[in-house]
């Protein structure tokens, strides 16, 4: 990678080096646990003349750090290991790793966890524990429990959530959330059966998520169970929902895009419109 190798250090308090960040440290020790310069308490500063950005936030269990700057592009290797970890600021290098359980780590996109978990387990075994975990035959106590293998295989992540042990039932739902969304990245025929379910979830996350593969996937079976949604009171759902049906809906369904067409919210009544002329392209058809 392109970039300048750093350390930090939870002992030694000592400034960074402004500029190039060669050789930084820092002391996430030091009250109010911030970079110790006077230039970096407002949390940014430009690491290059290339523009990149270092936002920091609060250093320490649960704090962030993101690497961001204007036209750059990919991910930067972040925070390692919070005791004697190494940072990497690249030169075009867009990154978001968090500080959290004493380990800073780099996210992976959706896409890619789940083709890795497809290539370490077969297809059919991911599909077969995102269903599992959609429908609720493991609970989320036991998706936290003797099932969380499956789910941190399925999420990419060592504490799926980051919440604390025992996880409070509330956030259980997120296990669904996570599993709808494997059917983004892989598939079998058969899972309709189990969006059909995912349809009343009573998480919205959960349903809204059923409509995006909706969308991808074009399933027209599932048109009518996603219906309901065009009400909801959130317009990402509203709007996720008329793009299922722009994708996947047929002539009889352009009725209910309708009252869409004046939502009060402009990304609905831009989707509403998109979909109302995809259905049009697909079906040959006008709609009045």
């Amino acid at each position: 990678m392109n970039g300048q190798h750093g350390r930090f250090t939870s002992e030694l308090p000592s400034a960074t080096a402004l500029g190039n960040l060669r050789l930084g440290t820092f002391s996430p020790q030091t009250a109010p646990r911030r970079l110790l310069s006077e230039n970096l308490r407002l949390g940014t500063f430009s690491p290059q003349s290339a523009g990149s950005t270092l936002a920091l936030g609060e250093l320490g269990l649960g704090g962030w750090i993101s690497v961001a700057g204007a036209g750059d592009s990919g991910f930067g290797k972040l925070l390692r290991t919070f005791a004697a970890g190494e940072y990497v600021v690249g030169s075009q290098s867009v990154g978001v790793g968090w500080l959290g359980g004493g380990v800073g780590m780099e996210r992976e996109a959706p896409r890619e966890v789940v083709r890795a978990a497809c290539a370490a387990y077969g297809e059919d075994t991911v599909v077969d524990w995102a269903v599992a975990f959609l429908r609720g035959d493991v609970s989320g106590e036991d998706a936290y429990g003797s099932a969380l293998p499956r789910l941190v295989a399925l999420t990419g992540m060592d504490n799926p959530g980051g919440w604390k042990t025992p996880v409070d039932p509330v956030n259980y739902y997120w296990v669904r959330v996570w599993a709808a969304r494997v059917f983004l990245y892989v598939w079998r025929d058969d899972v309709v059966d189990t969006l059909l379910i995912a349809a009343n979830d009573p998480a919205w996350r959960v349903r809204e998520h059923v409509a995006k593969i909706t969308a991808q996937r074009e399933l027209g079976q599932l048109v009518d169970a996603l219906l309901p949604m065009l009400t909801h009171e959130l317009p990402r759902v509203r709007a996720a929902t008329v793009r299922a049906i722009g994708a996947a809906g047929e002539y009889e369904h352009a009725a209910a895009l309708r009252p869409l067409l004046d939502d009060p919210d402009q990304s609905v009544r831009g989707a509403a419109h998109r979909a109302q002329t995809q259905l049009e392209t697909c079906l040959d058809r006008p709609i009045p």
